[in-house]
């Protein structure tokens, strides 16, 4: 339960992160940056700027690992077969081997 209580906080500032780019993303006239790249942007700067504590460490390990990791396969199973055939055999192959 302690392990589960330490990410909260790490959990709490990527869900911050994710909220903040997607905000700039609507506010952007043209759609040529999504948020996943704003949000990209936003924490590299704010890793220059001041390094998060351990207490924060901990959940942002967790999101950068396994909830990134289960983000990518959702969106990979999001993807019909039509469209992975209409963009060819040898990206099917390697998908399918990345997954």
């Amino acid at each position: 339960m302690e392990k589960i209580l330490s990410t909260i906080p790490g959990l709490i500032m990527a869900l911050l992160v994710a909220v903040l780019s997607k905000y700039l993303e609507s506010l952007l006239p043209l759609p040529f940056l999504g948020a996943s790249v704003i949000a990209l942007f936003i924490g590299m700067a704010l890793n220059y700027i001041r390094k998060p504590s351990e207490f924060i460490q901990v959940g942002l390990k967790f999101t950068s690992k396994k909830v990134l990791r289960l983000s990518i396969i959702l969106l990979g199973s999001s993807l019909s077969i039509g469209t992975i055939l209409n963009v060819g055999r040898l990206s099917l192959t390697v998908m399918f081997y990345t997954l």
